[in-house]
């Protein structure tokens, strides 16, 4: 069986979070951060918590869009329709998790093409700042706009690293689990292990 999910929906899972980072009021500008958020919850200052607070608030959007990639392999597994089996007899993600390898292969391509949309929009950028670089607006356009590009590859690189681990995890968890179901399944007198 095999487990994949097109270019396309990709792009389209980051022109939605792009389109959200600007729907949230933000701009790739300096002047556009938003500053208050670093006070939020807070009853007196305190730097490296301000300073996570107004990251998350301003990458946010990318951190969340590249934790929820996996999201992507399952939703697109669960409206797959096999031809000619039952509905009721359909995998759905019992099939997904029971695939092992397929499904590690599919989750490293997910964020192998969400790192080279990232990486090419943060290229794009850095190549604009640079040859933009005698322009009159490029210490207050392209220079931020390659800045927030970086940051946002790199905060999407880490939450891919460790999105890609968890559900690994998980979905390996689920099968060996599903396994011990089956085994328990077919002989009853298998003991569990704890």
């Amino acid at each position: 069986m095999l487990i994949s999910v097109p270019w396309v929906e990709l792009v389209c899972w980051w022109l939605t979070a792009e389109q959200y980072f600007f729907a949230t009021a933000h701009q790739r500008t300096f002047s556009a951060v938003q500053w208050p958020a670093g006070m939020l919850g807070l009853e007196e200052m305190n730097h490296w918590v301000s300073g996570t607070l107004v990251l998350l608030n301003t990458f946010g959007v990318y951190v969340l869009a590249t934790l929820g990639l996996p999201l992507l392999l399952v939703w697109r597994h669960r409206v797959a329709v096999l031809p000619g089996v039952p509905m009721a007899q359909q995998p759905r993600e019992l099939g997904l998790c029971r695939s092992g390898p397929a499904v590690t292969a599919a989750l490293s391509k997910i964020f192998v093409g969400s790192l080279l949309l990232q990486t090419l929009k943060t290229f794009c950028a850095a190549l604009a700042a640079g040859h933009l670089r005698r322009h009159l607006m490029v210490w207050k356009i392209f220079s931020p706009n390659f800045i927030f590009e970086a940051l946002a590859l790199l905060f999407s690189d880490v939450a891919g690293l460790l999105s890609a681990a968890y559900f690994a995890r998980l979905f390996h968890i689920v099968a060996s689990r599903i396994e011990a179901l089956q085994d328990r399944r077919r002989d009853p007198s298998v003991a569990t292990k704890r």
